[in-house]
């Protein structure tokens, strides 16, 4: 079975000049894939139709479509990033301190504007002493959606909350307070902030930025432990990579004290390998704590990369486990996480 994302995230890489061949397979699954704007293809459309029209190769549909749907998801960006500038206004009204995280950071930095890398959702980070004044000044912006759907949300303790975007704009805005799994790494969010550094093109302080090692490290946690590559965590990660130009020991530095070695690893050995990456393999090998468990984790990852992203099956979340198991350095509470994400869904009332 061939790995479209993969191949969706090789096609949209802005630091590489190699491309493949465009098989009919891989053409019709991103014109499909394109009838859903929030999609993962449909996300990427005005970085596609660069690429597609930088290629000899340009299939006609293809092009078509993207055509089409690259001006909406520029709209949609805009309609985006007016909300997000409306909520960290809120929160910097209240002297509360945020990170922007993913696309939510990338976007007019890492993408160009007019090719925007949208996000499914606007994703903030906070200091968890500050969630519930952040929960108020978000709740005078925008209608509170319950998180507790699933069986780890419901039993496990809350580290986001979530507003739905009004207009009939697809997505939600997070803000987290912990970076998960908590009991795999209990004093990452608090090592963030302290590492964080305010933009130079914003005024006051209180809007920061994470370090270029740090969010490789948080592309790493969350990409490897929810085994999520739909979110573009390998595209991200190699932007930042070939762009950034991150700091080989100060990333190792920071990823052991993190206890995110192996994540880091799995990552970056898979950037290396899926888009050629330019991530020197001497230096990689100095990155796991071992070997044996990184190796195994990795297995769980490329197979977790194969999902469909509206069918996460009971094998996924097996998977999922293994990675919660294997990913960090020194695996603690696993216990904890299993029988949070495995136990029956309780009910709220």
């Amino acid at each position: 079975m061939k790995n479209h994302l993969i191949s969706l995230q090789r096609l949209a890489r802005l630091s590489n000049n190699d491309s493949d061949e465009l098989d009919d397979d891989f053409i019709q699954f991103l014109v499909d894939e394109l009838d859903q704007p929030i999609s993962p293809v449909g996300r990427l459309a005005p970085l596609l139709l660069q690429r597609l029209q930088q290629l000899d190769q340009q299939p006609a549909e293809l092009l078509r479509r993207l055509q089409f749907a690259s001006p909406l998801i520029q709209q949609l960006h805009q309609l985006q990033q007016q909300w997000l500038g409306k909520a960290v206004q809120a929160l910097l009204a209240e002297n509360i301190a945020v990170i922007p995280l993913q696309a939510a950071a990338f976007n007019d930095r890492l993408y160009p504007q007019d090719t925007p890398r949208i996000g499914a959702n606007l994703d903030l980070l906070i200091k968890e002493l500050d969630i519930n004044r952040a929960s108020q000044c978000i709740d005078g912006l925008l209608t509170p959606v319950n998180l507790t759907t699933s069986r780890r949300e419901a039993n496990a303790k809350p580290c986001k909350n979530g507003w739905k975007l009004p207009q009939q704009i697809p997505g939600r805005l997070y803000l987290h307070h912990t970076i998960t799994p908590a009991e795999n790494f209990p004093q990452f969010t608090q090592q963030l902030f302290e590492r964080s550094q305010p933009y130079t093109d914003s005024p006051g302080a209180l809007i920061r930025k994470l370090t270029t090692e740090d969010h490789l490290l948080y592309l790493a946690i969350r990409g490897t432990c929810d085994l999520s590559v739909i979110n573009h965590n390998l595209l991200d990660a190699h932007e930042i990579w070939s762009q950034l130009q991150p700091d080989h020991y100060k990333l190792i530095k920071t990823a052991r004290q993190a206890g995110a070695s192996n994540a880091l690893y799995m990552l970056l050995d898979t950037c290396r390998r899926r888009l050629n990456t330019a991530v020197p393999e001497r230096w990689l090998k100095r990155l796991p704590q071992s070997t044996l468990r990184a190796s195994i984790g990795m297995l769980a990852f490329e197979q977790g990369a194969l999902y469909k992203r509206d069918e996460i099956t009971n094998g996924h979340r097996i998977r999922q486990l293994l990675g919660y198991a294997l990913v960090p350095d020194k695996p603690g509470k696993i216990t904890t996480v299993a029988r949070n994400c495995l136990s029956p869904l309780q009910s709220n009332s």
